[in-house]
């Protein structure tokens, strides 16, 4: 019987262009970069992924959550990930990182997949990425 990765993903909040308040929403290209082009090649295998945001509240020009924000949206965040033992934790963004810090959480840090990070163009960059989430899932 193949095995099943089981990941929780933690973003910060909808952008702004989002169409829904649904964490990585599907139509965005955050959504693709991440799934399409990070978890598709990090993941092989079944898998059972769940996706939740810091807080599901959109801003302004898609500025940062403010530490505020972040700590009103810590208990939501942490009874969700309750939800799901067992599951890996990974957390996109710097935001994210921070508010998964704040609840006592391991988790693979990955950079925002945002068209804006350009990290994601250095091919060297994003195979270390991959590789490094996929020893972390597969730990």
């Amino acid at each position: 019987m193949m095995s099943c990765t089981k990941v929780i993903i933690v973003g910060s909040n909808p952008s702004e262009s989002s169409p829904t308040m649904t964490p990585f929403d599907r139509n965005t290209k955050t959504y693709k970069v991440l799934v399409d082009d990070i978890l598709d090649k990090a993941i092989d295998g079944g898998r059972h992924i769940e996706f939740l945001n810091v807080l599901d509240k959109k801003t302004p020009n898609n500025r940062p959550l403010s530490a505020a924000e972040i700590k009103e949206g810590l208990p939501l965040l942490e009874e969700k990930i309750k939800q799901f033992p067992g599951f890996k934790i990974v957390g996109v963004g710097k935001t994210a990182q921070k508010a998964l810090t704040l609840l006592g959480l391991d988790f693979f840090p990955l950079p925002h997949t945002s068209g804006l990070n350009r990290q994601w163009n250095d091919k060297d960059f994003k195979e270390q990425k991959i590789n490094e989430l996929r020893d972390y899932l597969s730990s």
